[in-house]
Order: C-alpha cells, then sequence, then structure tokens
C-alpha cells in the first residue's frame, strides 16, 4: 500500500512566487496537504491545508540553497513527529499547530531540540482532557471529569481512541485557548 502523501515542497521566489529550479529560487514553501478526492483514473486528489513560506537569501547562493533544503527537512521533521506518534497520531492541523509553534520559536532564537529523533504527537494534559470529554460526551458519560482522567493516564489505547476524535481535540483547542494555553503541551499544575 502506498504512503498518503501529505506535503508539498516548493522553490519561491522575492514575491512568493512559485519557481522551477532551486537556483532560481530566494526561499522554499511547505503545504501540508489534505486528500479531496479522486480524479476520473482513480487516482488521489490533493488541495493545500496550511502553507509556509520562508525567504532565504539571495537566489542562486549556496547559503540560500541549503537553507531551502533545510527548511523543508527541519518542517517535515516537525509534520512527521506529529502525523507518525506511534500512541496518537495526529493529524495536518495537529502537525501545522507544531510548525507554527516550532517556527515562532525558532524567530526569537529558541531551536526546538527535546523530543526531536523520536516520533512525538502533540501533548494533551489527562486532566483538561479528561474535562473535554466529559463535556463532549455530556449525559452520555459514565463518570466525572476525573473518572475519565485516570482512565485516559492508565489506559494507552483509550487514550488514542480519544484524541484521534476531531471533535475532542477541537473541543480541547477551544478551551486550551480560554484558558490562554496556546498548544496541547501543558501541565496540569499550570492549568490550576
Amino acid at each position: 500500500m502506498a504512503r498518503q502523501r501529505v506535503s508539498e515542497r516548493t522553490f519561491i521566489d522575492a514575491t512568493g512566487n512559485e519557481v522551477d529550479r532551486m537556483e532560481q529560487a530566494t526561499g522554499a514553501r511547505y503545504t501540508l496537504v489534505k486528500q479531496t478526492g479522486k480524479d476520473a483514473k482513480g487516482e488521489p486528489i490533493y488541495g493545500a491545508e496550511h502553507v509556509f513560506d520562508q525567504q532565504i537569501g539571495s537566489a542562486g547562493a549556496l547559503p540560500t540553497m541549503f537553507g531551502i533544503f533545510g527548511f523543508w527537512t527541519k518542517v517535515g521533521n516537525v509534520a512527521n513527529s506529529v502525523l507518525n506518534d506511534k500512541d496518537s497520531p495526529g493529524t495536518i492541523d495537529d502537525a501545522a499547530m507544531d510548525i507554527e509553534d516550532f517556527i515562532k520559536q525558532a524567530e526569537t532564537g529558541v531551536w526546538r531540540e527535546a523530543g526531536e529523533g523520536a516520533a512525538r504527537g502533540p501533548k494533551y494534559d489527562n486532566g483538561l482532557l479528561g474535562e473535554v470529554v466529559v463535556m463532549v460526551v455530556g449525559a452520555a458519560a459514565k463518570g466525572d471529569a476525573a473518572h475519565y482522567t485516570a482512565r485516559l493516564a492508565a489506559d494507552k489505547n483509550y487514550r488514542a481512541k480519544v484524541v484521534a476524535r476531531d471533535d475532542i481535540r477541537a473541543k480541547y483547542r477551544e478551551e486550551a485557548a480560554k484558558r490562554g494555553i496556546a498548544k496541547p503541551e501543558v501541565s496540569a499544575e499550570s492549568l490550576a
């Protein structure tokens, strides 16, 4: 079975227009894509979901060409660490959120190294996640937030099923934003 494509890499000039060759490029574009359908031959059709442009330097300069390749490699690694997490694979939206976070940190001089070399997805706080489960399932809940928090901590398979649901992830992001949490990577203490 062929792997599903999740990204496109293109060369761009100083105005953000695509160019054909690396030697013509002043920057790079990394696009996270999602399959939107199939063509008449049954081949997948992909649409852009999230686009990341980075200007690097002068066209044709060796540091620019290395920078383009490095940009694609680094943001691709960030995306893959989310999408290929063995316990809790993330979505294209989760990968985009981690890429945005990495770029913001890198622009301030912070190069995230922790966790590199090992696949990892977004880090969800089990306490908040337990509250979100109760919110989403409503009257069908079989316990309170503490019950679900304990279950999420004890059962990796259950946790993976919970964070795989789009409605849970969306509600988690909404609740995290209300509490001033930029992304799902916080400790329980910071939510108190």
